[in-house]
C-alpha cells in the first residue's frame, strides 16, 4: 500500500487536485489527506517532496496556512534533493498568495521563482503554466501590457512543445485581454481558436468555458440572441446540484440579456431561477444581486409589494456582506418605491440611510484619490525630468549634426558655403528656441521642488516642535510625581495612583518615540551592522517578553535553526522589528493561547516567522496594515494600548535592512508575519538547542 501511494505522489504533473481520482473516485478528500499524512513520516528525499506537494495541493482551498507551511517545507527539501519539483511548488505558492490573500508582491516573487527554476530544469510545461498564472495576476492589477506579453510567450512555447493544455489556456487568456480592451473582434478570434482546440482534445471543461466567453463578448456587442445561443450550451454542461452557484449566475446573466431587450417575462423567469439557486447554494453577493434585480423588475410593472419584498431582501443580503454599492442601489430603489406608494416617512428613512452609505463610500474614495494625486504628482515630475533630458539630448544631437554638416560643406564651392551660412542661421534659431524651452522647464521644476521642500521642512519642524513640547510636560509631571513620593504618610491607594500616572507618562513617551521614528529620514543601515547570533538573539527576545505573555497565560513556542549562524545586520533595527511583532501578537491574542516563533533560512535569506492564534485580519484591513496611524478593526484583548504605528515601523526598518515583510492571515485564524533579511553569514557555530 505504501509503495502504491509513493508512486502516486511522485507522478503528480499539474496543480489540479487529481489525487482523489488516482486513489479512487469513491475516496473522499479528507481520506486522501489522512492517507498522505500517514505516509509522510515513512518517506524521505524525492518521495517526501512529492507527498508534501500533494498535501499542499489538497489543503490549499480548505486549510491555507497548513498548505503554505507544507509547500515551503517541500521547497527547502527540493532545493537539496529534487529541483525538478521547484517550478510546481513556486507556482503553487504564487497561486495561494494571489487568490487567498491578494498579496500581489509575494505572488509575483514566487511566480518569478517558478519561471526561473522551470528554465533551469528545462521544464517547458510548467514554464507555460507559470506564465499563464502570472498573466492572470497582471490582469488583476490592470497591467494588460505585461499580461499579454506573458500569454503570447506561453502561446509560443506551448505551440512548439505541443502542450495542448497550456495552448488552450493561453489562447483563452489572450481573448480575455482583448475583451477587457473592447477589441471584440480579436477576443472572438482567440476564444474561437481555444474552443476549436477543446473540441479536438475532448476537453468538456474548456469547451464550456469558451462557450461562456463567446456569449459574454456577444452580450457586449448587444447581439443577445447569438449570446444566449452560447450561454444555453453552457447550461447543458452544468449539473443543478454540483454546479448550483455557477448555474445561478448563468441564469442571472441570461436574465440581464432579456432585460436589455425589454423581454420582461423571460427576464423575470430566469431571475426567479437564479434566485432559487442563490437561496440554496449561492453567496450573499449572488442573493443580493438577484433580489435587487427582481425588485427593479417588479417596480417597472408596478407590482409594488413584490418589489418591496425583493428589494428589502437584497438590501439585507448586501448589508450582511458589507457590499456598499449594492446597499446604495437597494436603498435608492426602496426610496423610489416608498415615494411612489405614498409612504413618505419610509422613503425619507431609505434616502437618509443611502446618504450614510454614500458618505462611507466617498470617504474610502477620497482616501484613494489622495494617494492617486500624490502618485500623479510624482509621475508628472518624472515626465518633466524626462522631457528636459530629451531636450538636452536633442540639443546635443543638433550640435553634432551641425559640426558634421560644416565639415561636409567645407569642401563645396563658395556657392555651397553661402548656402550653408543660411543653414547655420536656421539652426541657431532652433538652438535658441530649444534653450528657451529648456530654461522654462527648469524654472518650472525648480519652483515645484522649492514648494515641495518648503512643505517637507514645515512638516518636519512641526513634528519636532510637537515632540519637544509634549516631552516637556511629561518630564515635569514625572518630576512632580517623584516629589509627591518623597512625602511621608502616603497610603496604598495614593501610591497606586502615582504608579498609574507614571505608566501613562511612559506610554506617552513611547508614542512620541514612535512618531519620530516613522517620520525621520531613512538611515543607512549598512553603516550600523554588527554580529548577531540568530538563535541567541531569539532566545533573549523570548525571555524579554515571557513576563508579558505570562500575564495572559500565553505560551511562546519556538523553532530555531538546527545549526546556529552569526549574521551581520543592524541589531537595533532587528530588535525593534521583532519587538513590535511579538508585542502585537501578545497584545491581540486572547488568554490561554499560543504564539509560535520560527527561524529558517532559504534562498540566501534568514526568515523570522511570528504566528499567533488571535482574530487575524479582515479583508478590508489588509491593505491598511502597514500604514501610519492606522487603527484596524481588531482590538487588544487585555486593555493594552495600540498607537497604530508599530507595523509601519516594522516595514520601514525591514526595508532599511534590504528585507521584506509578508502577512498571511484569515479572519478568525490568527496572523503570520514573515520578516526576511539577507543572510550575510560571518561564522558558523555548534548546535544550539531550541526552546
Amino acid at each position: 500500500m505504501i509503495k502504491k501511494l509513493v508512486c502516486l505522489a511522485v507522478s503528480i504533473v499539474s496543480f489540479q487536485s487529481i489525487w482523489a481520482q488516482s486513489i479512487g473516485n469513491s475516496i473522499a478528500q479528507q481520506k486522501v489527506i489522512d492517507s498522505l499524512s500517514n505516509l509522510l513520516p515513512q518517506v524521505n528525499g524525492q518521495k517526501k517532496v512529492a507527498v508534501l506537494l500533494a498535501l499542499a495541493q489538497e489543503n490549499h482551498n480548505s486549510n491555507f496556512q497548513t498548505a503554505i507551511t507544507q509547500a515551503k517545507e517541500a521547497v527547502v527539501l527540493a532545493e537539496k534533493v529534487d529541483k525538478s519539483s521547484l517550478p510546481k511548488l513556486f507556482s503553487l505558492l504564487g497561486l495561494m498568495y494571489h487568490n487567498k490573500v491578494n498579496n500581489f508582491d509575494s505572488a509575483h516573487f514566487f511566480y518569478e521563482k517558478a519561471k526561473n527554476t522551470a528554465i533551469e530544469t528545462s521544464d517547458k510545461k510548467n514554464l507555460v503554466a507559470a506564465l499563464n498564472d502570472e498573466g492572470i495576476l497582471f490582469e488583476d492589477q490592470n497591467d494588460f501590457k505585461n499580461a499579454l506579453a506573458n500569454y503570447l510567450k506561453a502561446l509560443e512555447i506551448s505551440r512548439t512543445e505541443k502542450d495542448t493544455v497550456g495552448w488552450m489556456a493561453a489562447l483563452m487568456n489572450i481573448g480575455f485581454v482583448y475583451k477587457s480592451q473592447k477589441d471584440h473582434k480579436k477576443a472572438i478570434q482567440y476564444f474561437q481558436e481555444s474552443l476549436d482546440m477543446s473540441l479536438i482534445a475532448h476537453s468538456a471543461k474548456r469547451e464550456a468555458e469558451n462557450y461562456y466567453n463567446l456569449g459574454m463578448v456577444y452580450i457586449d456587442l448587444k447581439e443577445y440572441d447569438r449570446a444566449r445561443s452560447y450561454l444555453f450550451k453552457v447550461v447543458s454542461f452544468l449539473d443543478e446540484k454540483k454546479n448550483a452557484k455557477e448555474l445561478g449566475r448563468l441564469y442571472h446573466t441570461i436574465a440581464i440579456s432579456y432585460q436589455e431587450e425589454n423581454k420582461t417575462e423571460k427576464s423575470i423567469d430566469y431571475l426567479n431561477k437564479a434566485m432559487i439557486l442563490a437561496e440554496q447554494y449561492g453567496t450573499l453577493k449572488d442573493k443580493a444581486s438577484s433580489s435587487i434585480e427582481l425588485g427593479e423588475y417588479y417596480r417597472k410593472i408596478k407590482q409594488y409589494p413584490q418589489a418591496l419584498k425583493y428589494t428589502q431582501a437584497g438590501y439585507d443580503f448586501a448589508k450582511k456582506a458589507h457590499l456598499q454599492n449594492k446597499q446604495k442601489q437597494a436603498l435608492a430603489l426602496l426610496a423610489e418605491i416608498y415615494e411612489t406608494t405614498g409612504n413618505y416617512p419610509k422613503a425619507y428613512q431609505a434616502q437618509s440611510e443611502r446618504i450614510i452609505v454614500m458618505d462611507s463610500i466617498f470617504n474610502e474614495t477620497e482616501s484613494r484619490q489622495r494617494l492617486e494625486m500624490i502618485e500623479k504628482f510624482e509621475t508628472d515630475k518624472k515626465q518633466q525630468e524626462n522631457e528636459i533630458l530629451k531636450a538636452k539630448t536633442l540639443l546635443q544631437d543638433t550640435e553634432i549634426n551641425k559640426r558634421n554638416q560644416t565639415i561636409w560643406f567645407i569642401g563645396l564651392s563658395l556657392l555651397a558655403v553661402a548656402a550653408f551660412s543660411v543653414y547655420l542661421i536656421s539652426e541657431n534659431r532652433k538652438k535658441t528656441l530649444l534653450n528657451e524651452q529648456l530654461n522654462a522647464k527648469q524654472i518650472e521644476i525648480e519652483d515645484k521642488n522649492k514648494y515641495l521642500n518648503e512643505l517637507l521642512t514645515d512638516k518636519n519642524n512641526l513634528i519636532n516642535l510637537v515632540a519637544h513640547d509634549l516631552r516637556a510636560p511629561f518630564n515635569k509631571i514625572s518630576g512632580l510625581t517623584e516629589l509627591i513620593k518623597l512625602e511621608e504618610g502616603l497610603n496604598d491607594a495614593q501610591n497606586e495612583y502615582i504608579g498609574l500616572v507614571k505608566s501613562v507618562i511612559r506610554q506617552g513617551s513611547h508614542l512620541i518615540d514612535d512618531l519620530l521614528m516613522v517620520e525621520k529620514p531613512e538611515e543607512k543601515a549598512d553603516d550600523l551592522h554588527a554580529d548577531v547570533s540568530v538563535n541567541g538573539f531569539i532566545n533573549d527576545l523570548i525571555k524579554e517578553f515571557s513576563s508579558q505573555a505570562h500575564i495572559k497565560n500565553i505560551q511562546i513556542k519556538s523553532q530555531l535553526l538546527e545549526k546556529n549562524i552569526v549574521i551581520q545586520s543592524n541589531k537595533d533595527h532587528l530588535q525593534r522589528i521583532l519587538d513590535n511583532l511579538l508585542s502585537n501578537a501578545i497584545k491581540f491574542s486572547p488568554r490561554n493561547k499560543n504564539i509560535y516563533l520560527e527561524v529558517f533560512t532559504a534562498s540566501g535569506y534568514v526568515n523570522f516567522v511570528i504566528r499567533d492564534e488571535g482574530p487575524g485580519f479582515k479583508e478590508e484591513d489588509r491593505g491598511k496594515v502597514f500604514n501610519k496611524f492606522q487603527r484596524l478593526s481588531a482590538r487588544p484583548t487585555g486593555g493594552e494600548i495600540s498607537t497604530g504605528l508599530g507595523l509601519a515601523i516594522v516595514k520601514k526598518l525591514t526595508q532599511q535592512l534590504n528585507g521584506t515583510v509578508l502577512l498571511n492571515s484569515e479572519p478568525g485564524k490568527g496572523a503570520e508575519f514573515i520578516v526576511s533579511i539577507p543572510e550575510t553569514v560571518k561564522t558558523e557555530k555548534t548546535l544550539v538547542p531550541t526552546l
